[in-house]
């Protein structure tokens, strides 16, 4: 717990992992079974609190969408705590950049992930890793849909089942026990200081709600705090 870490202590870990939500969680499973020193950051606790759920109160710009603090969690588990289970590749389109809409196009291509996907569908605990159309027609036994507008296509979403969706209980154990991972919870990171030349984080700050303050120094910094 970042509570009970001495005020102004400094740690030194080797991948320093912030947020412990889908992605982080996932992060420090694969870690898990290296030689790294793996430190988590994690605003939250095992459990939800409110006080610190309140940290996502923020006004939304632009396309009108869920209330920040409602769509969102802000403790371990991340949103899967309340996740639908929905499953969806990228596609191309993903990542290129679209005329007219700014701050689009990814320095990635979906190729660059695509070895990946199956290991990322046994983490999420889907059933299948065939996402193209014929497999499924075959699998149902009837055709996809016929669309004569060639701009609408059929799309296969695989759901996780409800019993696998929430990764902080879950994983929490795989997590935990690893003798290479230590998990803060209730460390919140409140800024994130480079180099001189701007080029390389050289450590991060780290706050509890209660007001305990601490930095955490890393060779890498991976932010996986959601979107």
């Amino acid at each position: 717990d970042a509570k009970t870490v001495p005020e102004n202590q400094s740690i030194e870990t080797d991948i320093c992992i912030i947020g412990a939500g889908a992605a982080g969680i996932a992060l420090a499973k694969a870690l898990s079974t290296t030689k790294h020193r793996i430190a988590i950051l994690e605003s939250g606790s095992f459990d939800f609190n409110q006080d610190t759920q309140s940290l996502y109160q923020g006004k939304n710009v632009g396309i009108p969408y869920f209330p920040l603090h409602a769509a969102r969690l802000r403790f371990f588990g991340g949103t899967t705590n309340h996740w639908g289970g929905y499953c969806d590749p990228f596609e191309d389109f993903d990542f290129v950049r679209r005329e007219g809409i700014p701050h689009t196009g990814w320095p990635i291509q979906k190729s660059d992930i695509d070895p990946y996907y199956s290991e990322a569908a046994d983490f999420c605990r889907i059933t299948t890793k065939e996402w193209k159309n014929a497999y499924w027609e075959e699998q149902d036994k009837s055709p996809a849909f016929h669309f004569e507008d060639q701009r609408v296509d059929n799309k296969i979403i695989q759901i996780t089942p409800s019993t696998s969706r929430h990764f902080g209980s879950i994983y929490r154990e795989a997590v935990t026990a690893a003798e290479n991972v230590t998990t803060y919870l209730n460390a919140n990171v409140t800024g994130i200081v480079s180099n001189e030349a701007g080029r390389q984080v050289s450590h991060v700050e780290v706050a509890t709600l209660e007001g305990n303050r601490f930095t955490v120094k890393s060779r890498q910094f991976i932010l996986a705090a959601g979107g």
